[in-house]
């Protein structure tokens, strides 16, 4: 079984290096590495180049976003199974052994997570348990193959499974081409994501193939200001507005492509609606996202109990104090 990496990168010169030594630590050395950098102006390709002299290095000149990246990477892949890193993550050491081992256990197995740690830019763990790390303690409580369909049915509808640099996939499972033209037919993809639409994509269109998700090893995922989960300053949630309803469009797209439900494609246009919701209580009128808040409450009273308190208090604290009072109370918060 050949294993490629795929590592994206863009002005990460501050933290290629640990990804890179996660690399060379691996116990099963990757048969294959692509380092994809979408025109960094830092010394990022110069590490790489200097630290990981048989990787090949996809070096593009202009900016073409972190979703055309990774698809470059994706498309020059020649091994068996893909494990995608973006650059400023680091693995446990024996990674790429556990992720092989599962896909040699089970044939069927079409896309892998495992379990993520967050972390600062110094790498010491946060102390965060997200939406993943419920919803996979549920799926591993359950015999083969509801467990299987019980992450599916999570990673289609976006209700907790880690993808970015915890997710393989079997290439044989994946038909490039169709997927490329999914994508080349969804308009602007300058703010997508590649994992985030190419994870639902596998799960839909291999209906047979298994969705996995190992224990046996972990990601460190960094949480810096220049990450995509950096949204502190007003400036920086405007943009993760825009990506985030970007990336459920393109996924959407994809996902009618590949035929799915109508219910999945509705879930899609639910998360497309309530970020525009988030848009009009950030930045809009308050006559707007007080009617817009009342249009999504049945939405909203569905939602698990800490999820729709977490719901009210957005709109309580940003409707009475504006953007600001609701930046400023989710960093007393991330002090606590």
């Amino acid at each position: 079984m050949r294993i490629s990496v795929v590592v994206l990168s863009r002005n990460l010169e501050h933290y290629i290096m640990d990804a890179i030594n996660s690399i060379k630590a691996q116990s099963r050395q990757p048969d294959e590495i692509i380092c994809c950098d979408d025109a960094s102006s830092d010394s990022t390709r110069t590490l790489i180049e200097r630290h990981l002299p048989n990787a090949r290095l996809i070096k593009h000149l202009e900016n073409i976003g972190a979703l055309k990246n990774g698809l470059s990477g994706l498309l020059s892949a020649t091994g068996d199974i893909i494990c995608f890193m973006d650059g400023d993550d680091v693995w446990q050491s024996n990674k790429i052994e556990a992720v092989e081992a599962a896909f040699l256990c089970n044939p069927t197995l079409a896309i892998l997570s495992h379990n993520h740690v967050r972390v600062d830019e110094v790498l010491t763990p946060l102390r965060v348990a997200d939406s993943t790390h419920k919803a996979v303690k549920l799926a591993l409580s359950l015999p083969e193959p509801e467990r299987s369909e019980v992450l599916r049915a999570n990673l289609l509808n976006r209700r907790g499974y880690w993808l970015g640099s915890a997710y393989s996939i079997r290439t044989s499972m994946l038909d490039k081409a169709k997927f490329l033209n999914a994508l080349n037919t969804a308009g602007d993809l300058q703010d997508g994501y590649l994992d985030l639409i190419l994870g639902p994509y596998i799960a839909c269109n291999q209906p047979d193939g298994a969705v996995g998700y190992t224990p046996d090893t972990t990601l460190y995922y960094r949480v810096h200001k220049k990450g995509s989960a950096a949204s502190t300053t007003i400036g920086g949630t405007r943009v993760a507005l825009r990506r985030v309803k970007r990336i459920n469009e393109i996924t959407r797209h994809c996902l009618k492509s590949a035929g799915a439900s109508e219910e999945v494609l509705q879930s899609y246009t639910v998360h497309i609606n309530i970020i525009d919701y988030y848009h009009d209580l950030y930045f809009g009128g308050r006559a707007v996202a007080f009617r817009k808040f009342f249009e999504l409450w049945p939405i909203f009273s569905k939602m698990n109990f800490l999820s729709f308190i977490k719901e009210v208090v957005r709109f309580l604290v940003c409707f009475t104090m504006g953007i600001r009072g609701l930046l400023f109370f989710k960093g007393f918060i991330g002090r606590l």
